[in-house]
């Protein structure tokens, strides 16, 4: 209906806007470095995603490893998770894995899917702000990758695009690990 319409519309501008007030508030250095768990993060995220998974016939799949606390604030941290499962779940074909390991003095933070994937040409600048994928999905507005990536290196991280081994894509961030004080 109509009315549907509306509310879709107006709830994908909202998403715009928070997105480029996070991206503000990255520029201006407003993220705020803490002691987060992300074990706990990742999970709460994903208890709602699995929903949206469900919806979509989705298989979600996660290993998180338990009690990995980093470097950031948990509200970047779920905005970063949010983004990654929202692309995961616009391009994935029947699967998204998302992963959570320590790897030396940092965490990664993985979340792939076995859609059609990003040509190697283009996995480097879909993390500019603006830039779409060739093949991008309608709707977007090519923020979201902008700002996973600026949130990670504001925290000292960093974000890549690599090939899924589920066959699509898959994104890897970094986060680092809080000393054990």
């Amino acid at each position: 209906t109509q009315a549907e319409r509306a509310t879709a519309e107006v709830d994908r501008l909202t998403h715009r806007i928070d997105q480029v007030l996070a991206l503000a508030r990255s520029d201006a250095g407003a993220l705020l470095r803490g002691r987060t768990d992300a074990s706990a993060v990742i999970r709460d995220r994903l208890a709602e995603a699995a929903l949206i998974a469900a919806e979509g016939d989705l298989i979600l799949d996660a290993f998180v490893d338990a009690d990995v606390v980093v470097m950031v604030t948990e509200a970047p941290l779920a905005r970063v998770v949010d983004e990654l499962l929202g692309n995961a779940f616009a391009y994935a074909r029947a699967r998204v894995e998302v992963s959570l390991s320590v790897q030396g003095e940092f965490a990664a933070l993985v979340v792939e899917d076995d859609g059609p994937g990003l040509p190697t040409a283009e996995r480097e600048r879909v993390f500019n702000r603006f830039v779409r994928g060739d093949g991008a999905a309608p709707g977007g507005s090519g923020l979201g990758l902008a700002l996973v990536r600026e949130t990670a290196r504001a925290c000292g991280g960093d974000a890549v695009a690599i090939p899924s081994q589920l066959g699509g894509l898959a994104v890897r961030t970094t986060w680092p690990v809080a000393s054990r004080s």
